[in-house]
């Protein structure tokens, strides 16, 4: 059951996180949960950012904190993607 409501939120989010990417004019950043023991990890070169299963399944999934880790976590996307703009130019 937690791997259904886990995966549920993971859907939930991921409109949103796909808005931010737009806006950030990023490319699609894949949601993922996962038992990591951190709120969010982005996942270098995979262009994938995993959720604590711990964080989502937490009464409020959509806390200040946690929305901060995930921007946090597309802040090195962002980095990554610049990075490999400029050695693309």
């Amino acid at each position: 059951q937690l791997v259904e409501i886990t995966e549920r939120r993971v859907e939930t989010l991921q409109p949103l996180v796909d808005t931010i990417t737009r806006y950030m004019n990023l490319p699609h950043a894949k949601l993922e949960a996962s038992d990591t023991d951190s709120c969010a990890a982005y996942v270098i070169g995979f262009g994938t950012i995993l959720l604590s299963r711990r964080v989502l399944f937490d009464d409020r999934p959509l806390s200040e904190d946690f929305m901060a880790s995930i921007l946090h976590e597309l802040l090195h996307m962002e980095q990554d993607t610049l990075l490999i703009r400029l050695i693309a130019d």
